[in-house]
């Protein structure tokens, strides 16, 4: 069955629907990509209830298997979780582009079971446009909701079906392309260099600055060129960090609610500043708070919403660039990790998400995630363990 097979057969059974429930991550991409599906429900007139969870944890799933719904969309996760989701009474459809699959009875639409990579070439969102598309080709002016999932997943440059998606947006007119430096929560400067916004500044001043810092070119050249303007008039990166900073500070409704209604932008501008300088206050000390091993780098983090921001903060800006970082949340009696890496370490061999799969499962606990970036949960008491396994695994990775 190819991929647009799959899409239409998760496309019948949600136009057959009276109602979905949607289970979808916290992260710009899940909200983005529900923000697609929603819109796409709301026109057809198909009830729908939507939550947002931080991980699929055997809680939520059991939750679900309670309420007994007769159809249950699982967004941005839910591969993963594929031996629990099975026991789930209701018809489930499963959009999801990470690497931990195996096929199954359940529709699951994820780009790995067709040779398109989940990491650089379809996200969430992604996947959301084009089930939405498949369910009515006017769904197509929401392609603004599409790009901003695909940047907030880090998918850049564009590549393979976000590609696709994105030059068939413009040829339609539903997006727009500017030349220039879009600025917001990154790049980040060690220095007071007052630099965000949507503003022009010098572009060599901007590449003298982060060179300094010893960023990577990588890094440095996705802040320059072209940027992305929907319906929503604001560029698809700040978007992003707007539906970002919704989820990051448990606000996940009133991300969704601008996907639904671009009047409430304002007030998601106003909640993504606030995060930016809650951010920033944090990432300013994280020199001093950084341990390193032989090949990883880590540091706890007092705010888990924070730790997955300010580990890429400090992996992209801040730490030596030949290790990944990890940073380490303990919440209740579980110790949460979020790691980043950069395209320089993956085409040298990291694979986050097998380290850290490895490792937590190893311990009783799970993870999972992408090559460049991945998470994990184990038991508070279980981090010096978990840290050097993952500083063994990634070590082997770099040979």
């Amino acid at each position: 069955m190819s991929l647009h097979q799959r899409i239409k057969k998760a496309s019948d059974l949600i136009l057959n629907a009276e109602d979905v429930r949607i289970i979808s991550h916290y992260d710009a991409d899940g909200i983005a990509a529900a923000g697609i599906l929603c819109n796409a429900f709301f026109r057809k007139k198909i009830k729908f209830h939507a939550s947002f969870v931080k991980s699929l944890g055997s809680k939520t799933i059991d939750r679900i298997k309670n309420e007994k719904n007769p159809l249950v969309l699982f967004l941005d996760m839910g591969s993963g979780q594929i031996d629990d989701i099975e026991d789930v009474k209701s018809t489930v459809i499963i959009l999801d582009h990470h690497a931990q699959f195996r096929e199954s009875k359940i529709v699951q639409i994820n780009p790995h079971f067709f040779g398109i990579s989940g990491t650089d070439e379809a996200c969430a969102s992604t996947l959301s446009f084009l089930l939405a598309k498949t369910m009515d080709e006017k769904n197509s002016d929401l392609v603004g909701l599409c790009v901003a999932g695909i940047v907030g997943d880090k998918q850049i440059p564009f590549k393979g079906l976000n590609k696709e998606i994105v030059e068939e947006g413009i040829k339609n007119n539903f997006i727009r392309k500017e030349k220039g430096l879009s600025l917001g929560l990154e790049p980040f400067f060690k220095n007071d260099f007052n630099a965000t916004g949507n503003k022009r500044f010098d572009d060599s001043m901007i590449i003298m600055l982060l060179l300094k810092q010893n960023v990577k070119y990588d890094v440095i050249e996705k802040f320059f060129g072209t940027y992305y303007i929907s319906e929503y008039e604001t560029d698809a990166l700040t978007f992003s960090d707007v539906l970002n900073a919704c989820g990051r500070t448990d606000d996940e409704g009133l991300g969704l609610e601008i996907c639904l209604n671009k009047k409430m932008l304002k007030e998601g501008l106003r909640i993504k500043d606030e995060y930016e300088k809650e951010v920033k206050r944090y990432a300013s000390n994280l020199n001093d708070e950084v341990k390193t091993m032989n090949h990883i780098q880590y540091f706890y983090c007092e705010k888990p919403n924070l730790s997955g921001t300010l580990a890429g903060m400090g992996m992209a800006y801040l730490f030596d660039q030949e290790k990944p970082t990890l940073a380490l949340s303990k919440v209740n009696n579980l110790l949460k990790v979020s790691s980043r890496g950069t395209g320089y370490l993956v085409d040298k061999g990291l694979d986050l998400a097998d380290a850290l799969k490895a490792s937590a499962e190893s311990l009783g606990g799970h993870g999972g995630g992408h090559n460049i970036a991945a998470g994990a949960t184990i038991s508070k008491d279980k981090d010096e363990e978990f840290l050097n396994m993952v500083d063994n695994i990634v070590g082997e990775q770099l040979k």
